[in-house]
């Protein structure tokens, strides 16, 4: 199931860079797609000795594929529920996006405590196969592919998706969306 999953994400990523990929944009609840696609990650984090807290503002809407923007969210959880600090809090958020980043814009933030913070470029953290030192550990499982497909669907939807430490031990991803 692993492999498969890899494939399927190299394949996209493949067929993103050829410019093979279009995604089928309309008009879409963006707060009613990020509930949904959120809800199994209450569980997720739960069985992983986490805690999954969401706050979202309701009746946003995007210009989007809503396949694409749930399975950004879903990476973004999953990244999120293998890698945040055992007994931590996991915080999704969505909320219109501030005044200088365009009317009718979306901020998505998912944010976790981490036992470290990787050194260097967090926009490391997007490039293909990347992985943390901290992260090498088997037990977690990633391919270090995944944020790479969040961030190839967020551009393709002309947003931007960035890391940034918010203390010595936070990590937080935003998806800013038109």
């Amino acid at each position: 199931t692993r492999l498969k999953s890899l494939t399927e994400r190299l394949v996209f990523l493949a067929r993103m860079d050829e410019g093979a990929t279009q995604f089928e944009k309309t008009d879409l609840d963006l707060s009613e797609l990020v509930e949904y696609a959120s809800e199994p990650f209450c569980a997720v984090a739960e069985s992983r000795g986490k805690k999954l807290v969401r706050d979202l503002e309701s009746g946003l809407h995007v210009q989007g594929d809503i396949s694409a923007l749930s399975q950004v969210v879903e990476l973004l959880l999953d990244n999120a529920t293998r890698y945040a600090s055992e007994g931590s809090v996991i915080e999704l958020s969505l909320r219109a996006a501030s005044r200088g980043q365009g009317k009718g814009a979306a901020e998505l933030v998912v944010s976790n405590a981490v036992d470290e913070l990787p050194e260097g470029d967090l926009d490391r953290l997007f490039d293909r196969f990347y992985r943390a030192d901290i992260s090498r550990n088997s037990q977690t499982g990633g391919s270090g592919v995944g944020l790479s497909v969040a961030q190839a669907i967020v551009e393709a939807h002309g947003g931007s998706i960035r890391a940034q430490a918010l203390d010595a031990r936070t990590i937080c991803f935003t998806v800013t969306l038109p």
